[in-house]
This record gives C-alpha cells, sequence and structure tokens, in this order.
C-alpha cells in the first residue's frame, strides 16, 4: 500500500505558499479530506498518521510506512504486508484532560467540554485553556514516527499506555532498553528487539545520541542528554488527587508542552524549507538561483572586510578597510577577478558545495572582543538567507575557503578563514530552558 502526498501544493493552497506555517497549523482543524490532510474535530483518522504528516517524517528522517519485505525477527513474520511504521503523538491529551465532550442542538458538532475537568469541577476555570491546547497538541511539532511491528499484541504505540501515554516517562524507559540498562522494561525490551531493523542505528550511548539529534528531541533531555521528567504524572481517573492538584498538573502540562511543540515544530518545517531552497539551488548547474553571495567581517581582531561574489557574472572582488576607506567607496575594492568560461562548471559546483542552505542563522561563541560577521546570499534582489556570527563558523567554512582560494582570494584577510576549528561546539543553547525541572537521578545517567 502507497500513498502520495504534495507537501508543496498543500502549502500553496493552505498556507500561502509559506511551508513553514504548518508548524503552526492544528492537524484538528482540517476539515475537508481530513482521509489525506488531518482528521476532523470529533474524529477521523488520526493525526500523526495522515498522509501529510507522513510527508514530513519522510522529508525529514527518510523513514517509509510500508514495507514489502520486514528484516525482523521470526516471530513478526505474520506481520508481513502490515503497517511497519506508524506516527504516534508525543505529548497526550486524553490522560490528563479526558475526551471531547460533543454539544448537541446549537452546539452540535462543537467541543462543548472534557471530561477529566468536568470530573474534577473546573470547567468554568480550565476548559478555554485547555480547548487552545487541544487545537496545540494536534500540531506536526507534536508527531513521532515509530516502529509498529508487535510483540505479545501490543506495539510501540499502544504499550505507552503503561505510562499513562506521559511521553518523558516513555523516553526515559526507551533510553534505558538502547543502552541495555539493568532497569530496563522488559516488556518494551522485547519490543525494541522485534523492531530491531529501527532501532539497531541507535543502540548504545552514540546511537541514543544519533537518536535524539536526529528526531529533534534535545528539548526533552538535560545536556547529557539523559531525558528529563517533565510533567506531574497524573491521570483524570486517578482517585487519590485533589482538585488543586489537578489544575496545577493541568496548567503546568499546557505551559510545557505548549512550548515543546511550538520549537520542535518551527525546527521541523525550517529544515524542510530550507531543504526546497537547497532543491531550487541545485536545480542545473547554470541555473541556480543563488546570483550573489556578500560577506563582511569587522572586530578586535584585524582590519574589516568584505567580499562579493558574483555567481551570475562569475566574478569576485574584496575591500580591506584602514582609517581612510569605507565600503562604500567603490575605488578601493579591488579590481573583479572574472571566472574563465571553461572553469565555470567547477566554480557552480564549488558554489553548490558551501550548502548555504544547510548553515544555522547564527553562529555564537560568547566575548567581549572578537570578530562579528554576517553573510547574505541572494538571487537578484531578494535575499534568501541571511546569517551572522560572533567569533565562531559553521564547519561548511572549509568550501568557502576552497571557492575563494578558487577565486584566487587572499584569503588570510578574513579571520572567519583562518581560525577554522579553534574553537569547541557550543557547550549550550541560547535558548531558555529554564521551565525544567531536571530532576533525574543520577543513576539514570
Amino acid at each position: 500500500m502507497e500513498y502520495t502526498f504534495d507537501l508543496d501544493d498543500f502549502a500553496a493552497r493552505h498556507l500561502g505558499g509559506d511551508v513553514e506555517r504548518l508548524a503552526e497549523l492544528s492537524l484538528g482543524t482540517i476539515q475537508a479530506q481530513p482521509q489525506v490532510y488531518g482528521t476532523s474535530v470529533l474524529g477521523g483518522d488520526d493525526c500523526d498518521d495522515t498522509n501529510l504528516a507522513w510527508e514530513v517524517y519522510h522529508r525529514l528522517w527518510g523513514v517509509e510506512r510500508f514495507r514489502k519485505s520486514l528484516a525482523a525477527s521470526p516471530d513478526a513474520t505474520e506481520c508481513r504486508g502490515e503497517q511497519w511504521m506508524r506516527g504516534d503523538t508525543m505529548n497526550s491529551f486524553r490522560t490528563l484532560f479526558g475526551r471531547e465532550i460533543a454539544g448537541d442542538g446549537s452546539d452540535s458538532g462543537r467541543v462543548v467540554g472534557f471530561k477529566g475537568l468536568r470530573r474534577f469541577g473546573v470547567e468554568d476555570e480550565l476548559f478555554e485553556q485547555a480547548r487552545e491546547f487541544w487545537y496545540t497538541y494536534h500540531r506536526i511539532g507534536n508527531f513521532l514516527p515509530l516502529p509498529n511491528l508487535k510483540c505479545g499484541g501490543k506495539t510501540m504505540n499502544t504499550y505507552r499506555t503503561f505510562w499513562h501515554d506521559y511521553f518523558d516517562w516513555f523516553l526515559l524507559a526507551l533510553r534505558r532498553c538502547l543502552l541495555g540498562k539493568l532497569r530496563a522494561d522488559a516488556m518494551l525490551m522485547r519490543l525494541v528487539h522485534e523492531n530491531m531493523f529501527f532501532w539497531e542505528e541507535f543502540l548504545g550511548e552514540d546511537g541514543w545520541r544519533r537518536y535524539v539529534e536526529k528526531f529533534m528531541l534535545e528539548d526533552y533531555c538535560n545536556g547529557r542528554l539523559v531525558p528529563k521528567r517533565l510533567y506531574s504524572g497524573i491521570w483524570h481517573w486517578q482517585r487519590d488527587v485533589s482538585r488543586d492538584e489537578y489544575v496545577h498538573a493541568c496548567r503546568e502540562y499546557i505551559r510545557k508542552a505548549t512550548k515543546l511543540i511550538d520549537r520542535r515544530g518551527k525546527r521541523m518545517m525550517h529544515e524542510i524549507a530550507m531543504q526546497n531552497r537547497r532543491r531550487e539551488c541545485r536545480r542545473g548547474v547554470g541555473g541556480a538561483p543563488i546570483t550573489r553571495i556578500e560577506y563582511g567581517e569587522s572586530g578586535y581582531f584585524g582590519r574589516p572586510t568584505e567580499f562579493v561574489i558574483d555567481v551570475e557574472a562569475g566574478t569576485f572582488t574584496y575591500w580591506e578597510g584602514d582609517e581612510m576607506t569605507c565600503p562604500d567607496d567603490k575605488a578601493t575594492w579591488s579590481p573583479p577577478w572574472k571566472v574563465p568560461d571553461c572553469d565555470r562548471a567547477r566554480f557552480m559546483e564549488l558554489v553548490e558545495d558551501c550548502d548555504f542552505f544547510a548553515w544555522q542563522d547564527r553562529y555564537r561563541r560568547g566575548c567581549c572582543d572578537g570578530t562579528y560577521w554576517d553573510l547574505k546570499v541572494m538571487s537578484g534582489n531578494r535575499t534568501l538567507r541571511e546569517i551572522c556570527g560572533e567569533n565562531r563558523w559553521p564547519d561548511q567554512w572549509t568550501e568557502v575557503v576552497r571557492l575563494l582560494r578558487f577565486c584566487h582570494s587572499p584569503v588570510n584577510l578574513f579571520n572567519g578563514l583562518y581560525e577554522l576549528n579553534l574553537y569547541d561546539e557550543d557547550e549550550g543553547s541560547d535558548e531558555d530552558d529554564c521551565f525544567y525541572d531536571d530532576d533525574l537521578p543520577d543513576e539514570d545517567a
């Protein structure tokens, strides 16, 4: 069984042509063709397993929903021909808030309440927040593909109920299995072995790091990539929970999960947008949309310098500042160097190898003094990428060095081009992670 889905066409018809807006779209609100795009408000196909979601999974991570032959254990042969991967919703809704309550009469077709809120008598206090989160939890940033082969009648998706569908608990248990720890859950370990076609590359400490980074789960982990206990972990049918405890748990869950979903969704769709731009860039060596590259740097070390590569014209020129000149004075720039016609193809290959669309938007190494730089990638008068940095440059600078040397540039003019690999990797992110509770016992590290 196969499926086809045109994400770019969907973005053009529903998102004004901006695929990154998918991060903000609640798939639970798409009424038309729910079997293709999402689910209706009170039912239909699971949002995390729709064709739209699978097109995102495939583009980002190369995973497929169906497989003709399964490289699994002999016990899994009866699963041949079934769906070998399934979408999963990471932060659940019904565990804490309960099922939706549909209205009748004039409210027919609308959600008018949630069973958990009604049980604790807090609908007036929390309904609006819970309803808003209902839309949030249907966003693409809350979805994750999981292997789907059964063991003992269970799958990875269905066995999550053992932890009441709390993703932070599940992620911690999964890490124990992949690292082979003594405290690993026996049933989850059996499921990992049954689905080894997927988990094999993620075994051990290095494998776990690859899994977290590949599927963009860093915000669910501490600096050592050990999953954090994020939530209080109560459920709406629990008997020993007071009204105040329930209200606190709901507000905490909405606050934390909303931020997690929003951040991950933006990362996912930004990466797909970058893929689209890279694809545009590779459409023909002579027809690449990049027409101009501008770079400038200044700071404590060395003189301010700039260079411009006119990709369309095949020319390179640079400027080195002093007390008497500025880059606006074109007479102070070097004479343009032009790519010979016989080397034009090689020149375009070097431009493409820089892979500007894979760069981060900013590279930062905090320091009182240093070098500040910015780079623009242009197509005509349109800026495709604008990237900046402080005392830190991307690994792709090695490709920029090759390009500049090809252009006969005096590369030692630019700090970023001869200070490669002097700095360690960033120790942390500029993002605000203060809302997490890092209470994981050391024994699980």
